[in-house]
């Protein structure tokens, strides 16, 4: 038995681990949970610092997300970047333009506690 992914990604994600035999897990890499993130902008679930804290991730292990990327897994999951809230496509600029991703973070986790 195989669950898909609420979003439809089975396509995009890939195989992680399966269980019993049953249940497979899969995953989607970086700059779709992004993408989905991004979509989703829920202050009160803490997209935005999880996005921030993806990329930070991602640059601690020697992989940027690179715009264009995220781009890329935008257009393939929504259509269009312009599909996004025009607030997640500005958050995403200043992720992007951000020299101090570990900063922004944590300003980001003290932004979403205060809503």
């Amino acid at each position: 038995m195989v669950l898909y992914a609420c979003f439809g990604g089975y396509e995009i994600s890939k195989h992680y681990k399966t269980f019993s035999n049953i249940l497979e897990i899969r995953t989607v890499d970086a700059e779709y949970l992004v993408a989905m993130k991004l979509m989703a902008g829920r202050l009160y679930k803490h997209d935005l610092s999880d996005i921030v804290g993806i990329f930070w991730e991602q640059q601690k292990a020697g992989k940027p997300l690179l715009k264009e990327n995220i781009e890329k897994a935008v257009t393939l999951l929504y259509g269009d970047i312009n599909k996004l809230p025009s607030d997640s496509i500005t958050f995403l600029e200043k992720v992007l333009s951000n020299n101090n991703i570990e900063n922004m973070f944590y300003e980001t986790i003290k932004g979403e506690t205060i809503c």
